[in-house]
């Protein structure tokens, strides 16, 4: 929608006067916004145990002129796919980006971090313990054929 301020009066080669519209620069793309996007997987700040093998890449774009074009990366490094392996990643924080660039090139990045860690070592509560102590060479409960007595072994 155009603004009073956007019109031009102007006498055309015939001698008409008539109205033209100001073309901006928003009008041409080069001021145009730039394409949508959001990440919805992997989420902003979360803890992914390395347990989890993969996180699913979740996204969406959008662009009032055309379909975007669409680039992701993870940890810098161009990635395609529709998941992440996560129990192959080193442990710590990491960087998954989309960019999306409309038909007229202008670009939006959005960027989301995630931690992938071990496991934490549960923990537990002993409340019954049975151990048994053998030792070397036999523990007298003759299912070794070990006698005992150190005279030989005993056949049985």
């Amino acid at each position: 929608m155009r603004s009073d301020d956007d019109r031009q009066a102007h006498v055309d080669r015939a001698g008409r006067l008539g109205q033209r519209f100001a073309l901006r620069a928003d009008d041409r793309g080069a001021g145009h916004d730039a394409a949508l996007a959001a990440i919805q997987s992997p989420v902003d700040g979360q803890l992914y145990y390395n347990t989890q093998n993969t996180i699913p890449v979740e996204y969406t774009t959008s662009d009032v002129c055309s379909t975007p074009s669409v680039a992701m990366a993870l940890d810098g490094e161009a990635f395609s796919g529709t998941e992440i392996v996560i129990n192959e990643m080193v442990y710590g924080e990491h960087v998954f980006c989309v960019t999306s660039t409309d038909a007229c090139g202008n670009p939006t990045t959005v960027c989301v971090t995630f931690d992938v860690q071990p496991l934490p070592a549960a923990c537990f509560e002993v409340r019954d313990l049975d151990m048994q102590f053998k030792a070397k060479g036999d523990d007298d409960d003759d299912d070794d054929g070990v006698d005992p007595s150190g005279k030989g072994i005993a056949c049985g």
